[in-house]
């Protein structure tokens, strides 16, 4: 639940200082920290959205098809991701 309540990252999508701030101020009660806050023009912040949502699909996909080649090939999955895990890129 921690993930959700409290993220290390906040987008957030604006074209405008004033309603910037406003939406701060509304978000402030639920994190006070500020810098968990990258700001950017709202069509860029809708597209990393977009962007974001479509690399997590590719990873958990792309593991799904590692773990079906694994299983052929009776390597243990979880090796595999904690070895992948392991490279920082």
């Amino acid at each position: 639940m921690g993930l959700f309540t409290r993220p290390a990252r906040r987008l957030l999508g604006c074209d405008d200082a004033p309603g910037e701030q406003i939406t701060r101020e509304l978000l402030r009660a639920f994190n006070r920290r500020s810098e968990v806050f990258q700001c950017m023009p709202r069509r860029a912040a809708e597209l990393t959205k977009l962007a974001i949502n479509g690399m997590l699909a590719t990873r958990i996909s792309y593991m799904n098809e590692i773990a079906g080649l694994a299983d052929t090939l009776g390597v243990d999955v979880e090796h595999v991701r904690q070895g992948m895990g392991a490279i920082r890129v």
